[in-house]
């Protein structure tokens, strides 16, 4: 039989996870449905709400940071999974998946979880997926920055690879619903900034699906509290 969770490992009838599973779940159950609970509404105002499989923390936040090492992990075919069941579970729409675009670290590395992610997605729902956005300019890691300072660091470093791509991507298949997919939501500062192109180009949608987010900071950077 596999590994409940990963769906890869063979183990034996005795045992609930992987050899590999095992250390990253230790604080969760081994149901590979839930692992991390019901799936949660995330809202970044003023944009309608996505979803996230939990918050950043125990074994979700580990197994996140694992996967962002490369492809080789236990911990890839796990968050996959999961992030499929939470849009199953949404039951959401179908729409266009895309992912903020990596940084230049990530791009030397040749590997980006969120891209990963959302070619996968792409593959098992059969939803449109696209590489639309560029950076315009490097900027210091968002790592250990508050809400004001990611939203400056950010300000202005995306931008569309091609001028009018919206309006000729629409030609072929309308684009009304943008989910935007990422690893982690902390302040939703890079959500909202690629947000933002889409809808100032007349994106009807655009959604953040994550694995996981976390609540207390994405709150403290809501427009309400400035």
């Amino acid at each position: 039989m596999r590994c409940p969770a990963c769906t890869q490992a063979r183990i034996q009838a005795h045992q609930q996870l992987c050899a590999g599973c095992r250390p990253l779940l230790a604080d969760v159950g081994c149901d590979p449905d839930l692992l991390w609970g019901p799936t949660q509404p995330v809202e970044v105002a003023p944009f309608p709400p996505g979803l996230a499989c939990g918050e950043y923390q125990g074994s979700l936040r580990r197994m996140i940071l694992q996967a962002k090492q490369g492809p080789s992990t236990a911990a890839l075919p796990v968050l996959r999974r999961q992030l499929l069941h939470a849009i199953r579970a949404r039951k959401l729409p179908p729409g266009h998946l895309i992912a903020p675009p990596a940084s230049r670290l990530r791009r030397w590395q040749g590997w980006h979880l969120a891209d990963e992610l959302a070619q996968s997605l792409a593959q098992r729902l059969g939803w449109p997926t696209l590489r639309p956005l560029r950076r315009r300019r490097e900027r210091p890691p968002q790592a250990g920055l508050g809400a004001g300072a990611r939203r400056i660091n950010l300000a202005g470093s995306f931008a569309w690879r091609q001028a009018g791509w919206v309006q000729r991507a629409a030609q072929r298949r309308p684009l009304r619903r943008v989910y935007l997919i990422d690893d982690v939501l902390t302040t939703g500062a890079t959500f909202r900034e690629c947000a933002r192109l889409f809808q100032q180009a007349g994106v009807e949608e655009v959604r953040p699906v994550v694995l996981a987010w976390v609540p207390d900071q994405l709150a403290a950077s809501s427009p309400a509290q400035h």
